[in-house]
């Protein structure tokens, strides 16, 4: 996988060798996206009109409830109020390793931020 890894650190004879290691369509991925391949969104969880949501790192082409690389909360749309669980040290790791937030993702993040959340998990919770 590629990490932090910018289009200007490169030349063209380099960039030309990098083409013929790696597969076209991570190429033609990286370019297109930064180098960012990691995306932290929603996948839904429960029953048919009872949704609720893990909060996952996945990669970017990954299908919505397809493989993830981690669980780092819930969101239960179906309370009231709706109740956000996020590991946010977790999610401040994925954040600083260059996954990008979806935007639900982020206005998620910003009322947990904020405080008007009702559940924010800011450690793990030991057995």
């Amino acid at each position: 996988m590629i990490k932090n890894i910018r289009l200007t650190d490169f030349d063209v004879d380099s960039c030309i060798y990098f083409c013929y290691v790696t597969k076209l369509d991570v190429l033609i991925d990286w370019f297109v996206t930064g180098g960012l391949l990691l995306r932290i969104r929603l996948t839904r969880m429960g029953a048919k009109k009872k949704p609720f949501y893990r909060v996952v790192v996945t990669e970017r082409r990954q299908a919505r409830d397809g493989s993830f690389v981690e669980i780092v909360g819930h969101y239960n749309p179906g309370m009231n109020p709706p109740s956000i669980e996020l590991n946010m040290d977790r999610v401040r790791h994925w954040l600083e390793r260059g996954a990008q937030p979806s935007e639900t993702v982020h206005s998620l993040l910003k009322k947990a931020a904020s405080g008007s959340a009702p559940a924010v998990i800011d450690s793990p919770a030991l057995p």
